[in-house]
């Protein structure tokens, strides 16, 4: 579905939220690998957690914490999380009025 509306939309590039659940992860990679063979920019976010589950898999040497006490101690290690992107919303309100957006 994603190939249909990128073609019939023109898109040029793909922008999703990553997952962090293996069904999820293996879904992205499967849609991003499919936008890539269509010649589309492809780029994944992290977005309903504070760090990239990588992130603190390597921090915590692929260990992962057991007790919240010890996923703390983790955490206070780690600079503080980026903060958020701008909504779609936010961004094209940025934008001045133009014939394909008008706030």
């Amino acid at each position: 579905e994603v190939p249909r509306a990128c073609a019939r939309f023109q898109a040029q590039a793909v922008f999703f939220e990553t997952d962090t659940e293996p069904f999820g992860t293996a879904r992205d990679r499967r849609g991003a690998e499919r936008a890539a063979q269509l010649g589309l920019q492809v780029k994944g976010f992290p977005g309903h957690t504070l760090y990239p589950i990588d992130q603190l898999l390597q921090e915590c040497g692929q260990q992962p914490p057991e007790t919240y006490q010890a996923f703390l101690a983790l955490v206070r290690r780690l600079a503080l999380p980026v903060q958020p992107h701008a909504t779609p919303l936010q961004t094209l309100a940025r934008l001045p009025p133009g014939p394909a957006w008008s706030p």
